[in-house]
């Protein structure tokens, strides 16, 4: 289970935080070193990305993200990782409109 709000740091190559305070500094670290962290210039330096890519771990904590409803999302989703064809007991077609 992860949290579906928080998915979108990971999406989008930002830092999880969980304040704004924590963003600001996240931010204006970044800026002093003169570091601008997007998928187009990935990887960024090793203990910048070791930073960031933990802060991405946050998604799986749902009882630390719980109290930041409006920072974060609050809704949860399920990752699988694979599904076996033996394992599919039933298949609902839907067609969009």
């Amino acid at each position: 289970m992860s949290d579906f709000g928080a998915w979108h740091a990971v999406l989008n190559c930002w830092y999880l935080t969980l304040s704004e305070e924590e963003c600001d500094n996240w931010d204006n670290r970044c800026e002093r070193a003169g570091i601008k962290i997007c998928w187009e210039n990935w990887p960024p330096s090793s203990s910048v990305k070791e930073e960031l890519m933990r802060s991405w771990e946050r998604i799986f904590d749902l009882e630390l993200l719980k109290p930041h409803p409006d920072w974060v999302g609050g809704e949860t989703v399920a990752c699988i990782e694979r599904i076996y064809m033996d394992e599919i007991e039933n298949v609902t077609y839907f067609k969009a409109r």
